[in-house]
């Protein structure tokens, strides 16, 4: 789930610019003293999503000036519930004072993980040693908060270590014998996704799809020999790809995903590339001595949604990469049948396996000679194998809870152990070890089929869904972080990872949504199935003991309407929501000290709740004015022509869409002071040929940086990812690029959430 501007909180005012009176202690405020914080915008605006920019040329501020705050344009604005309806208009509400305070970075570095250390229980959080002086760039990967889960594996020669790859991007090397992690390949900046060790077993090469970057590390010491940057686009959706050595260890077979590269070991540098194979990469591999590789690849197709979708299996030649047969074809029958192939080779013997996917009934497989692509008798198999034998005699089958080691020539079993349907699996070079990858107690087992059973090796807590991406808030102070555990939140400490509470709900799948700017309090989402209609029940906890301080309802039906955005109040004594119904809707308050929901809304209409300001609630009208609504004030105007945005925690500065086309820029306001435009980041155009808008992410606290992403608006294409932009707002410059999609950030922007990996300002 996303919501529409969770941005920043503050303290609602019932008169003009009056504070709340009350008993409650003093207010509690978040780091940098500032008054709350969301998440980053939901997907429809730091993925770039445009909503109706509305409004007529006159109620446009000029660009770089300041808004002229003219009390027919606040007429428009939302007014305040108690507002008066006779005598003169109002006040204008007046403008937040400027602050002389500065941004600063927190301290985000925490002592790194000891390496080695035991995975016959894998710890629950890893955290990263600081860059040396070789990373220049402003931010690094710090810390990693995702749950254990094998999403990759490789072997070494003879089956004495296994490269375990989470879905933190962090290679674990394993020494089997005794369950111990001997070894991490985490590159500061880049995410592995593939790893393969080195027929001599003296190096490990590391693929980062997204980053496209290949690292060659030493196997004794771990420290990184070369790192080759891959020609292409950044961040284009994470297909399979390649990680491969040639028998003899002098080549290497790599792909982020497309196109196919060949590297020399020696050097690191790029010796041939083969573009032209019609597709993505789902797999490549030696095979026949290293004589042939074979190359499954499909072209992307969808309705709207890309993927891949049939293709072919291409026999290259392994000094050039140039095609020499195309024995596997499986033509498109439409946008998005049939589904792509699979591919398995025997690494040492003339013979690879095929077979189509999404088909019924499941074709038996083909296989193929690797020499010329001439057909072989059909392998004895019921099924499609997870793996083939180097030696090509036998496959690695998945039974009904055992893993089954079967003959192709007549498919009897030679060798079968229990073991749980695994995620993820790989052979050693000399045919002798079995590594099986999957999650929690079944994290990573080794199978050695002619001395007895899998041994478990590795295991870690469980997540109940392990699909999927892993959803997390983080404190505006950048001290807490809310961690999806399936049907489970785990509210931890950001600096040691240690466990603060948990939060669940009749043990329905939960999702962190929004911590209060001080970490004391989360709003979390529910996923109730029922028979007929599913619920989707909202409620604010107590992050130090877990416990449902206020029920919100079903975030599709409370009250007959919607909710659809939050903020904070800084001392967080009260959480102002933005309910929409068919009929308008209106800002509601939540007391969190006694659960009470207002009855009626503060604010009439369906204005848009982007946070506070002050004392103020910040709303954005159906003119595109974004106002400052004190009470009995009249709301003053502090941004025109804009859309949905981010506030920054003080409630100073404003990130927004901007523009009246199709494909937009990005503007920072100052609703401090005097309204008005501070910087301008238009579109990309270097990505003019995607359409691409420049979109909001985050500012921080008094606006000294601002994050800015990109969406490509041509509707039913494929587009990559675009990187997130770091802005020094003072010098305006672009001082870092970082991964597409943050979730969300610490208030000053030193600490950046992926999900469960974070980013941390150097």
């Amino acid at each position: 789930m996303r919501w529409v501007g969770l941005v920043v909180g503050g303290v609602v005012a019932v008169g003009c610019g009056g504070a709340i009176h009350s008993d409650k202690p003093p207010p509690v405020t978040g780091h940098d003293g500032g008054v709350g914080v969301g998440s980053l915008a939901d997907a429809g605006v730091a993925d770039g999503g445009q909503g109706d920019l509305g409004g007529s040329g006159d109620a446009r501020a000029e660009r770089g000036g300041a808004v002229d705050a003219r009390p027919a344009d606040a007429a428009t604005g939302p007014a305040s519930a108690d507002a008066g309806d006779a005598g003169p208009p109002p006040p204008f509400c007046p403008p937040l004072a400027a602050s002389a305070a500065v941004d600063r970075q927190n301290e985000a570095w925490t002592t790194p993980t000891t390496v080695p250390f035991s995975c016959a229980r894998m710890p629950n959080a890893f955290f990263f040693p600081r860059p040396g002086a070789d990373v220049t760039a402003p931010y690094a990967r710090c810390a990693s908060f995702a749950d254990a889960r094998a999403i990759s594996l490789a072997v070494s020669r003879d089956g004495s270590r296994v490269a375990l790859i989470g879905i933190d991007g962090i290679a674990r090397i394993v020494d089997v014998a005794s369950r111990t992690v001997v070894g991490v390949l985490a590159p500061p900046r880049a995410s592995v996704g593939l790893a393969a060790f080195s027929p001599s077993g003296d190096t490990i090469l590391t693929v980062a799809r997204g980053e496209r970057v290949a690292t060659l590390w030493r196997a004794d010491t771990f420290a990184p020999i070369w790192t080759t940057s891959l020609p292409g686009h950044l961040y284009e959706d994470e297909y399979p790809g390649a990680a491969a050595f040639s028998p003899d260890g002098a080549t290497v077979l790599v792909s982020p995903g497309a196109p196919l590269y060949l590297l020399e070991i020696a050097t690191g540098r790029i010796l041939a590339t083969n573009d032209q194979l019609g597709g993505v990469i789902l797999d490549a591999r030696y095979g026949w001595q290293g004589r042939r590789i074979a190359a499954l690849v499909s072209p992307l197709s969808g309705m709207c949604v890309y993927g891949p979708v049939g293709g072919s299996v291409s026999i290259l030649d392994p000094d050039t990469l140039v095609p020499i047969a195309k024995p596997m074809i499986w033509p498109q029958t439409s946008d998005e049948t049939p589904g792509p192939g699979q591919l398995l080779v025997a690494a040492d013997a003339d013979l690879m396996v095929t077979t189509a996917v999404e088909a019924y009934p499941a074709p038996p497989p083909n296989a193929f000679r690797l020499s010329d692509g001439g057909p072989v008798p059909t392998p004895a198999l019921a099924k499609f194998p997870l793996a083939l034998s180097p030696d090509g005699t036998t496959a690695l089958m998945a039974g009904a809870g055992t893993l089954d080691l079967v003959r192709l020539s007549d498919g009897a079993s030679i060798a079968s152990t229990a073991a749980a349907a695994p995620t993820a699996v790989a052979f050693s070079a000399d045919g002798s070890t079995v590594a099986a990858g999957s999650s929690g107690d079944d994290l990573l087992g080794t199978w050695r089929p002619a001395g007895g059973s899998l041994v478990p090796t590795c295991a870690a807590d469980a997540r109940v869904s392990d699909e999927g991406a892993v959803s997390t808030s983080l404190s505006a102070d950048g001290e807490t972080i809310a961690v999806d555990w399936g049907t489970q939140i785990r509210v931890l400490r950001r600096g040691d990872g240690s466990t603060v509470s948990t939060i669940d709900h009749q043990h329905q799948l939960a999702f962190p949504e929004l911590l209060s700017p001080d970490g004391r309090y989360l709003i979390a989402a529910f996923w109730a199935p029922t028979p007929t209609t599913p619920q989707y029940p909202l409620a604010v906890f107590r992050t130090f003991d877990g416990a449902q301080v206020a029920d919100l309802g079903d975030e599709y039906s409370f009250q007959g309407g919607r909710w659809y955005s939050f903020a904070f109040q800084p001392d967080a004594l009260r959480l102002f929501g933005g309910l929409g119904t068919n009929t308008g809707g209106g800002i509601m308050q939540i007391d969190l000290q006694t659960g009470a929901v207002s009855p009626k809304p503060l604010v009439d209409s369906s204005p848009g709740l982007m946070g506070l300001s002050g004392d103020c609630l910040l709303l954005l009208g159906a003119n595109a004015t974004l106002v400052r609504s004190c009470g009995s004030c009249q709301p003053l105007p502090v941004a025109r022509n804009t859309n949905h945005g981010v506030v920054s925690q003080d409630g100073a500065s404003y990130l927004s869409p901007d523009g009246d086309t199709e494909v937009t820029g990005t503007v920072l306001w100052n609703i401090a002071a005097a309204p008005g435009v501070i910087r301008a980041y238009p579109p990309r155009p270097e990505e003019a040929m995607w359409q691409v808008s420049e979109t909001p992410v985050a500012v921080s606290t008094h606006g000294g940086r601002v994050i800015t992403g990109a969406f490509e608006n041509t509707p039913c294409s494929w587009a990559p990812g675009f990187t997130s932009r770091v802005h020094d707002v003072a010098t305006d410059t672009l001082i870092d690029e970082l991964p597409p999609r943050p979730t969300s950030s610490s208030a000053d922007l030193a600490v950046i959430a992926y999900g469960p990996v974070l980013w941390c300002a150097r």
